[in-house]
């Protein structure tokens, strides 16, 4: 009679190690989410210099080699709390435009976001933007801006009529004065009318993008 096959014994055995790794995620990825917690804590008291794994590890009130089992070093550590803080910045910049119905409600939801997202997260939202990151962060950074470069590159073609090239030209300008925000930040936040601040910056987005438009489309009737 034949007998049973040989790895039929260990099986129970790695199920259960497969069981307890699943259960152990939730465990990893909390921890992990505790040090980028701790990680974005020295980045808004100290800057971009003040992350460093030992930093984090007495933060976070950990071991050092607990640090260097989630991040295999102080480069990937930065980039993961990019990653993080980029992504809650898209997701509450992009909740807060989606559905919007006009261009004008877009820019003016996207800064009063932005406004807010400094005076919450302050340092981070604007530190890591200038941080120099290897060649595979950087493209996920180029992709990301190509993105959403597109998505109001088409928005703007929709309502305003022009061409793909001046809508381009736009949202270059756009975001540059994004980029001076984030690198004001504090200024910005410190202001009592915070609200003026963002409605002088949608009128002079909307004003550009009103001539641009009269200066390349032939006047009704002709």
């Amino acid at each position: 009679m034949a007998g049973r096959p040989t790895s039929e014994p260990d099986e129970p055995a790695a199920s259960s190690v497969l069981a307890r790794t699943r259960a152990d995620r939730p465990d990893r990825d909390a921890r992990r989410e505790a040090l980028l917690d701790a990680a974005s804590k020295l980045l808004d008291e100290g800057g971009v210099a003040a992350v460093t794994m030992d930093a984090v590890a007495v933060a976070a009130g950990v071991s050092r080699p607990l640090v260097y089992k989630h991040f295999a070093n102080r480069d990937q550590l930065i980039a993961d709390l990019w990653r993080r803080e980029t992504a809650i910045n898209d997701r509450r910049v992009f909740d807060s435009v989606r559905d919007l119905p006009d261009f004008e409600s877009v820019v003016r939801g996207a800064v009063e976001a932005i406004v807010e997202l400094l005076r919450e997260r302050g340092r981070n939202a604007s530190l890591l933007r200038g941080e120099t990151f290897d060649p595979e962060v950087r493209a996920e950074q180029e992709e990301r801006r190509r993105a959403v470069r597109a998505w109001y590159v088409d928005r703007i073609v929709d309502e305003f009529g022009i061409d793909k090239a001046d809508a381009g030209v736009a949202v270059t300008v756009f975001f540059a004065g994004l980029d001076s925000m984030l690198a004001d930040w504090r200024s910005i936040v410190a202001d009592d009318d915070r609200h003026h601040v963002v409605e002088v910056f949608v009128q002079l987005v909307m004003g550009g993008l009103r001539a641009v438009q009269a200066a390349t489309q032939p006047p009704p009737g002709e």
